[in-house]
């Protein structure tokens, strides 16, 4: 599962042809650990996340940190009166 912040993070990177190698270097980070962000294996700070926003040019937008306090199946449709 790749996470959305991640795939934000590859999308923007990718957008300005930049390597995960270059990105890594800019950010003082290991360029694994960019591959396993952009994959969703590895979580990333907020200061991080600043930081890509930065290199990047892009807003990575607060809504990749709200959860979905229930899975879509459960909310249900709600029908107005007439």
């Amino acid at each position: 599962i790749m996470s959305r912040v991640g795939s934000k993070i590859q999308d923007a990177r990718i957008k300005i042809n930049m390597s995960p190698k270059d990105l890594a270097k800019k950010l003082g980070v290991a360029e694994g650990f960019i591959g396993d962000v952009e994959a969703g294996r590895k979580i990333i700070t907020e200061d991080l996340i600043r930081r890509v926003e930065k290199v990047l040019g892009v807003n990575l937008n607060e809504d990749a940190f709200q959860e979905v306090s229930e899975p879509v199946e459960n909310i249900k449709e709600v029908s107005i009166p007439k």
